[in-house]
């Protein structure tokens, strides 16, 4: 063996000095540090935080079309009977308004059983009441 390749090798790790069993034992940082370079940051959990955040988008806007096709069949059923329909004005801001206000998956899907299952439109209490009964009944939880 050359010099060069033995002073890298170490049968134990108390042949180390302590610079280096502090590198071997220490964990990397999962908060960004601007003064590092790229290379070295831990980025897992910003990659796991833009997969999240672009599926949520994703499935609000699903709602929101489902919720545009069921706007659209009322509006027929209501004109075939006279009736007026309910999910327009204030109503239809609202129920936009909590679908914006949904954080996390299970929110979501409360707010759809209340909006296409029972056919009423509750708070934003009783849709965070609703999903964490569905959350315990899955008994899984998305990390924010």
């Amino acid at each position: 063996m050359t010099k060069k390749f033995e002073e890298f090798v170490t049968v134990n790790k108390k042949d180390l000095d302590k610079t280096h069993q502090a590198r071997l034992t220490s964990k990397p940082p999962l908060i960004e540090d601007l003064s590092k370079p790229y290379t070295t940051l831990n980025k897992i959990p910003f990659l796991l935080r833009d997969y999240r955040s672009s599926a949520m988008t994703s499935f609000k806007e699903k709602f929101l079309e489902q919720l545009n096709i069921a706007q659209a069949e009322e509006k027929k059923a209501c004109a075939k009977c006279g009736m007026h329909p309910i999910m327009v004005g204030d109503v239809y801001k609202n129920v936009t308004a909590l679908i914006d206000r949904c954080r996390n998956f299970y929110e979501l899907e409360a707010l759809a059983r209340f909006i296409f299952d029972d056919n009423e439109i509750p708070t934003y209490d009783g849709v965070k009441r609703r999903s964490e009964v569905l959350k315990n009944a899955c008994d899984f939880d998305f990390k924010n």
